[in-house]
């Protein structure tokens, strides 16, 4: 019988004891890392191709100044429906509200247009774009000497014209 309560001791001493493996060697767990804000949405560069507008006498590469696009159509072409295309920083981008495919999309450039473009977290900016059409008119630019200002049409100054 001692033998019996021996085992039955020892038994009980290690149910008593957990039998498990003890400690915590693994550390604990680590909180995920805040997710990275996306990039400021911006446009980085806009041009009408004549791969895509075939009413285009040349490729029209726009500039970008602040939040103001600028561009000249240097032929009589119809600006009603032009294909933009695009290198923005976001995920989508739109032409007074109306979503556009870069490449894709026409959208009719006579007058002012405002272009937003967004980002993965929801921040938006807008951009005015200013198509100039050709007029038919000549275009003729003034350089004056020391960039001096004109200011009467009885003094004259001298420059270069182009």
């Amino acid at each position: 019988m001692s033998n019996k309560l021996f085992v039955l001791v020892f038994v009980a001493f290690l149910v008593g004891c957990g039998g498990g493996g003890g400690g915590t060697d693994s550390p604990p767990p680590q909180p995920a890392p805040d997710p990275q804000p996306a990039p400021p949405p911006a446009i980085t560069q806009l041009s009408f191709l004549t791969s895509n507008n075939a009413e285009l006498d040349a490729d029209i590469s726009m500039t970008i100044d602040e939040n103001s696009i600028m561009g000249r159509v240097e032929s009589n072409a119809s600006v009603d429906s032009l294909v933009a295309t695009y290198q923005f920083e976001g995920t989508n981008i739109s032409i007074d509200g109306v979503a556009q495919q870069n490449g894709i999309s026409a959208s009719d450039f006579t007058d002012l247009v405002n272009i937003s473009v967004e980002n993965a977290d929801g921040d938006s900016r807008t951009y005015q774009v200013d198509l100039t059409k050709y007029t038919g008119l000549p275009v003729v630019y003034l350089t004056t000497e020391n960039n001096a200002a004109v200011e009467s049409k009885e003094d004259y100054i001298n420059g270069t014209v182009a």
